[in-house]
């Protein structure tokens, strides 16, 4: 899903059944979570499936915990309140002593500072995750974390701080994924500089990096 493949690929008719309540379990709920928000097929059952995948620190302590992130956000984009959890991954990624989680950490609770409209603190959190991947060379979650601190400056009505920040994004752009999110960002900030149809021309760029769903969706809307 994050390299743009057809869904036929590695999607199945009929969602996998989680059973147990090991990590594999926990995974399983995580990610069929991810997708249930993506597709928007049930909103009562993505939340379900991330609580399921957050509960008892199950994902935590065996290492899992990207797929951790994956659960809350789906949670936050379910209108449910999330800042506790960010709160207490950083304190558990700081007594690990691991800088992935860390910054990872800093990146999400960013993105969720950021839709609820807290942009100051959004920018604090944001900058903390993009400074230690960049001072270490963490090249995961760069251009996230550039494409949000990007929108964040754009919204603080920073235009000049939002296209400087774009530029430095330009050098951390790894896989589709990445090339979406650069060209996603770069639509916004040619927009916000007054440059609109240079702004569609970006977007239609990567247009055909979007899964196969959400071009369809995006025609739609065109048309």
């Amino acid at each position: 899903f994050m390299h743009g493949l057809d869904q036929r690929l590695w999607r199945t008719v009929e969602d996998p059944v989680v059973r147990g309540e090991g990590p594999g379990a926990r995974m399983l709920a995580a990610n069929l979570a991810r997708e249930a928000a993506s597709d928007g097929s049930g909103r009562a059952r993505a939340v379900a499936l991330a609580r399921f995948a957050m509960a008892d620190g199950v994902l935590q302590r065996a290492g899992e915990e990207m797929l951790w992130y994956t659960a809350g956000i789906v949670l936050h984009l379910a209108d449910e309140e999330v800042g506790e959890v960010w709160d207490a991954a950083v304190a558990r990624a700081v007594e690990r002593g691991s800088l992935f989680s860390v910054l990872a950490t800093h990146l999400w609770r960013g993105f969720t500072q950021w839709n609820h409209g807290d942009l100051r603190a959004a920018r604090r959190s944001l900058e903390t995750a993009v400074g230690q991947s960049e001072t270490w060379g963490l090249a995961p979650g760069a251009p996230q974390g550039r494409t949000f601190l990007t929108a964040v400056l754009l919204d603080l009505g920073d235009t000049a701080g939002a296209r400087a920040c774009l530029e430095r994004m330009r050098g951390w752009v790894r896989g589709t994924e990445g090339q979406r999110l650069l060209g996603e960002s770069e639509a916004r900030v040619l927009n916000a500089e007054g440059r609109h149809e240079e702004a569609l021309a970006a977007l239609d760029g990567v247009g055909h990096l979007q899964p196969g769903e959400l071009r369809r969706e995006g025609a739609r809307v065109g048309g």
